[in-house]
């Protein structure tokens, strides 16, 4: 019943975008030339999961690329031209940029995400777990890649349109999904995306995300052990089950340690 729910909710969102974004679009009246119109959609940290659109004007890229302001950028030139609003502080030429809510598919996306996030299965990320959501997206991103958008706003001739997490996390695996071919090699050919993004190991990047994620769990474990050693030592805690409830300094009635 829920995957049919779930198939239903991920068709409604995907055409609503196609349908709607050209007119959220024009409504934004934008008079800058754009390079992009990005579709964000969130990870799990927050309580809202409707996508939002950003339309990002050439005036920034140019900006990026220029060499003029590495200095309020956090992330290299061109990184930071597909992932503006996790690389620029303020001011910077072209940013911010007109942005608008997709309220009309908030009650979808969120009841599409409580679906998700209470499946069953081993998932690494978010990323995994969320990615029949992010298929819909890329999908109408797809769609609109091929939409005339000369009647609507006034863009570069590589305009695009891309659905990215806002964070960033999954930026390359998102582009490449969502660009048809053609104009991604064209984006490389002029040098608008790193050419490493398509030679990135990916397996090596999760395993080496997944070591600093043990290594700050053991830095955590081996605080938190410091501190109970304190207050066991002071006879605070049972060195056993770590609860005080029960401890008189030599044995512990919760967990029967130091009993006979």
């Amino acid at each position: 019943m829920k995957n049919q729910r779930l198939t239903e909710l991920l068709a409604t969102i995907r055409t609503t975008l196609v349908s709607s974004a050209p007119e959220m679009v024009r409504k934004l009246r934008i008079q800058a030339p754009s390079y992009c119109l990005f579709i964000w959609y969130q990870d799990t940290s927050t309580d809202e999961y409707a996508p939002e659109l950003g339309v990002a004007p050439v005036e920034l890229r140019d900006a990026c690329l220029s060499g003029n302001y590495r200095d309020k950028l956090g992330n290299d030139a061109k990184t930071s031209i597909w992932l503006p609003q996790q690389s620029i502080a303020k001011p910077f030429p072209g940013y911010p940029f007109p942005t608008r809510f997709c309220a009309d598919l908030s009650a979808a996306s969120n009841e599409c995400y409580s679906i998700l996030l209470t499946a069953e299965g081993d998932y690494a990320d978010d990323g995994e777990c969320l990615m029949p959501f992010r298929t819909a997206l890329h999908e109408a991103a797809r769609e609109l890649n091929a939409y005339d958008w000369s009647e609507i706003l006034p863009h570069a001739d590589d305009f695009i349109v891309v659905a990215v997490d806002y964070i960033g996390y999954w930026l390359v695996q998102d582009m490449i999904a969502s660009i048809p071919e053609k104009k991604l090699a064209a984006l490389t050919a002029r040098g608008l995306i790193p050419q490493e993004w398509f030679q990135r190991d990916v397996k090596a990047e999760k395993a080496a995300r997944e070591a600093e994620e043990a290594a700050m769990k053991r830095f955590l474990q081996a605080k938190a052990d410091h501190s109970r050693q304190g207050k066991v030592q002071e006879g605070v805690e049972c060195p056993w089950c770590g609860l005080s409830s029960g401890w008189n300094g030599e044995q512990c009635s919760e967990c029967k340690y130091g009993m006979k």
